[in-house]
């Protein structure tokens, strides 16, 4: 069970775990699997900033809501790698 505890500290670790992983000079496509509006949407709207302070990159946050995040679970696994 997530509590929010282990919710904020994943959400805090992307950053760091995000460090030396991207293709340097692109934008980094952050994929929410839940639609907008929700409390996944805000933090990732929170996170943004940081990330792209962090990476000297665009962040673009892109909501695939639908299946219970399986939706945006394929997406990223079929897409292209870009961070």
């Amino acid at each position: 069970m997530a509590t929010r505890r282990n919710i904020l500290a994943a959400t805090l670790a992307v950053p760091a775990l995000a460090q030396g992983s991207w293709a340097p000079g692109r934008a980094v496509t952050l994929v929410v699997g839940f639609p907008p509006g929700g409390q996944t949407d805000f933090a990732a709207r929170v996170l943004q900033p940081v990330m792209q302070q962090s990476l000297g990159v665009p962040v673009v946050i892109d909501n695939r809501g639908g299946a219970s995040g399986n939706i945006a679970t394929e997406y990223v696994m079929r897409g292209r790698p870009d961070g």
